[in-house]
């Protein structure tokens, strides 16, 4: 998506500087921040803060944001501290090792996990913390995101596909199943290509759809209210 094209309340600081952000995380960051109104926030993997501003906007909320990668979580905290949201702060560390002083705590946890498994390591070491599961794997995130979580708390998570019915298995384990899914689509007779779910101990579920683009390429109706507090172009 061309970065001129985004944009928060009150504000056009971030795409001036090659602010980050993507499709399918403007699809999750707007869906989980109109539907689910939590007080207290943790984005795991934040990157460039795009979910956490996102969920800023909408909410008022107390948010931590963590990232292990110490160029992005500098690029995080200079996007937070320009923006007009005060509730926000962002931690370069592990979670792994950061949370086990912070069990239990979080009405929500967000995360958009790297995409990349099966590819080959590069030789950058920015890129490859960023597009690698080998530190944080789905059986890992399972537990450390439940760990984090209040009781009766959610986690929110977007994967493709495959990865997230993986992902879906491991998390039953501690009593975790889908309450709300999202199924996004590029095109209406396309492959499906992302699944957001937003996991909780709860017995009920919902699904929906979301198609992103019609046949001759504009955008649907559905993707351009989902995004339009996002999007100049709506």
């Amino acid at each position: 998506m061309a970065k001129e094209f985004f944009r928060f309340k009150q504000f056009d600081v971030y795409h001036q500087q090659g602010f980050k952000v993507s499709t399918e995380a403007c699809i999750f960051g707007a869906y989980i921040s109109k539907n689910f109104k939590s007080e207290k926030v943790l984005d795991i993997g934040t990157g460039t803060g795009l979910l956490s501003l996102m969920y800023a906007q909408n909410n008022a909320s107390k948010i931590t944001a963590i990232e292990i990668n110490e160029e992005a979580a500098n690029e995080a905290k200079r996007n937070f501290e320009r923006s007009p949201f005060y509730e926000l702060k962002v931690i370069h560390n592990n979670v792994i090792d950061w949370a086990l002083f912070n069990g239990g705590y979080y009405d929500l946890v967000l995360t958009n996990p790297p995409f990349f498994k099966k590819h080959l390591l590069g030789v950058d070491a920015y890129q490859n913390s960023a597009k690698h599961q080998e530190s944080l794997s789905l059986d890992v995130l399972a537990e450390i995101s439940t760990y984090l979580l209040k009781d009766k708390g959610y986690l929110a998570i977007l994967l493709p596909v495959h990865e997230q019915n993986i992902f879906q298995q491991k998390i039953a384990d501690f009593g975790y199943y889908p309450y709300r899914v999202l199924n996004v689509f590029n095109k209406p007779n396309s492959n499906q290509f992302r699944k957001i779910v937003v996991y909780a101990m709860a017995n009920e579920s919902k699904e929906d759809k979301l198609v992103i683009y019609n046949s001759d390429n504009t955008y649907t109706e559905e993707f351009k209210e989902l995004l339009k507090e996002y999007y100049t172009i709506f």
